[in-house]
């Protein structure tokens, strides 16, 4: 067993994976290098099924267990602690070889669900996730094994690691957690076929490709996913704020609503927290506490879709304004969205917000209100 360091884990910074190679802004010879790598002309590559989930990564060393994201907190100058919000696969991180890191994709193991989904479980506070896994537990989808039996693996090549993958599922004997599907060909039609079922597409790298922290190398990995398309949807009604604020910092947060525990009256406070003084304090959210929307919804052929990626806190104080409730009101608030399909949903996935018209006519331009 090697020498294994939980800190320098925990802090290890993500490798980015490459996703915007457009074809228009290549040469000739470098197109053809692109298909190549698509095509594994030459068998350098190995793809992995991207499943729409969380990034995550899994450590576990002795008693020490952490769950951990890929977003850095400005706050703490940590990643995301997700530990508490997963407790099935902490007990089955417990049964891991010491000095075991793995990364995976946390979702819910079905095509056609988004992350967002995942999200609203991995971004609340750890109860309230616990209690929205009551009939139905997140898993995760295993893509990468960095770590095993204190030995790390980074310097090997992403095949040899994929390989090792075997070892660590025949001596972990996991539930919750299952490996991804892995393609030595055709990963063009691999990503079509994933994307037509409802799945957002697969990650290409180098065989030989260690894991290395923070890079993102244009020809080593790629991710084949849908492209984003443009279009402009009718707003058909706003989305109201969540009131309990159910981030990790409230320590530092600004906004609280207080009732009196005799009088039964509600009180508003904006800033540090404040002393009971007979009043019981709770944090909101921001927007419940101004009273803003946190985002639309529209109608994207005969089907209802939410959006609220892209606004600005000001986009979601306009749209509690009374012109924006005229506007929905007749038909005239409309949004241009950028998004990938997703054609088994009827639906749409990652969609994001680019500007907001109230027009006359959906064919022309009229006020710009983002």
């Amino acid at each position: 067993m090697g020498n294994f360091e939980f800190n320098y884990w925990a802090m290890l910074e993500p490798m980015k994976y490459y996703d915007k190679i457009d074809d228009t802004a290549l040469s000739a010879n470098l197109l053809a290098k692109k298909y190549a790598m698509i095509e594994n002309q030459n068998n350098e590559y190995i793809a992995s099924q991207k499943w729409d989930g969380e990034w995550t990564m899994f450590i576990k060393d002795g008693d020490n267990v952490l769950i951990r994201s890929r977003s850095l907190s400005k706050v703490t100058g940590v990643y995301g602690d997700k530990t508490a919000h997963l407790p099935h696969l902490v007990e089955e991180m417990k049964y891991w070889p010491d000095g075991t890191v793995v990364l995976g994709e946390v979702c819910w193991g079905e095509l056609g669900t988004v992350s967002t989904d995942v999200g609203t479980i991995l971004r609340c506070l750890p109860a309230k996730a616990v209690e929205r896994q009551k009939d139905r537990k997140l898993i995760v989808k295993v893509f990468d094994i960095l770590c095993f039996d204190g030995i790390s693996y980074m310097d090997r090549g992403y095949a040899l690691r994929v390989e090792s993958l075997k070892l660590f599922f025949s001596t972990a004997g996991c539930h919750y957690f299952t490996p991804t599907t892995f393609f030595a060909d055709d990963f063009q039609e691999a990503a079509d076929d994933i994307i037509r079922a409802g799945g957002e597409g697969v990650v290409i790298q180098r065989k030989d490709y260690g894991y290395e922290p923070g890079k993102r190398s244009a020809w080593k990995t790629l991710k084949l996913k849908q492209r984003l398309e443009d279009m402009t949807l009718q707003v058909v009604a706003t989305k109201a704020p969540t009131k309990e604020y159910q981030g990790k910092e409230v320590a530092t947060w600004e906004y609280w609503e207080g009732t009196d525990k005799h009088s039964g009256e509600t009180y508003r406070h904006n800033g540090p927290r404040p002393k009971d003084n007979g009043v019981i304090w709770k944090p909101v959210s921001k927007a419940y506490y101004f009273g803003w929307k946190m985002g639309i919804t529209c109608n994207f052929n005969g089907t209802l879709i939410d959006a609220s990626s892209g606004l600005t806190d000001e986009d979601r104080e306009w749209l509690a304004s009374q012109e924006a409730i005229d506007a929905i009101a007749h038909g005239q608030l409309w949004a241009e969205i950028r998004s990938m399909m997703v054609a088994s949903l009827g639906g749409l996935r990652h969609p994001v917000i680019h500007k907001l018209r109230i027009l006359d006519d959906a064919m022309h331009d009229g006020i710009e209100v983002k």
